[in-house]
């Protein structure tokens, strides 16, 4: 037999309690914020999920998957379980947010808004920049997961005194 490391990609814990930590400081995580599951156990931001509610004293809600295509169920949800962190996927949170426009609501009651794992437009992102409340902080996220989830991001600040928003993210290709 050889000898050696196994093959395959191995993920040891320290390099879980790093981005743990990492994601501690970028999502100002604390004990008693309470985070909303959408992905698929099967995706890596499943796992990331439940670290970064569960692994800082969180709680984490799961989303039933149909409530994923419902605009209006979801934002009763994020409302009614009193969501205070949720990463969702551009298609989704751009549903919400288009609902929650026509509807006249917002997400103001929330902490951080988290919309990665795919290009997202600055079109996109500034629509939902007005819509989710000038204190929740809004951020454009993406990692390869090969190397990590959330490897890179970029918050979508508040525009001030009427200035235009930029045309393209710093994350991923022009949209």
């Amino acid at each position: 037999g050889s000898t050696g490391a196994p093959k395959g990609v191995l993920v040891e814990h320290r390099q879980i309690a790093a981005i743990a930590a990492g994601w501690q400081i970028q999502y100002a995580l604390a004990p008693g914020l309470r985070h909303l599951q959408m992905a698929s156990l099967a995706f890596d931001v499943f796992t990331a999920d439940v670290l970064r509610a569960l692994g800082h004293g969180g709680t984490l809600v799961l989303c039933p998957r149909p409530t994923l295509a419902d605009p209006a169920a979801l934002a009763a949800l994020l409302r009614d379980a009193r969501i205070d962190i949720a990463d969702f996927v551009p298609v989704v949170l751009d549903a919400l947010i288009a609902h929650l426009d026509m509807q006249g609501g917002d997400l103001a009651f929330m902490r951080t808004i988290v919309c990665g794992s795919d290009r997202w437009s600055a079109d996109a992102a500034y629509r939902a920049r007005r819509v989710v409340g000038e204190r929740v902080r809004l951020l454009h996220a993406y990692g390869l997961t090969e190397t990590a989830v959330d490897s890179t991001c970029y918050e979508i600040l508040p525009l001030r005194d009427g200035a235009a928003p930029p045309t393209t993210l710093p994350i991923g290709d022009a949209v």
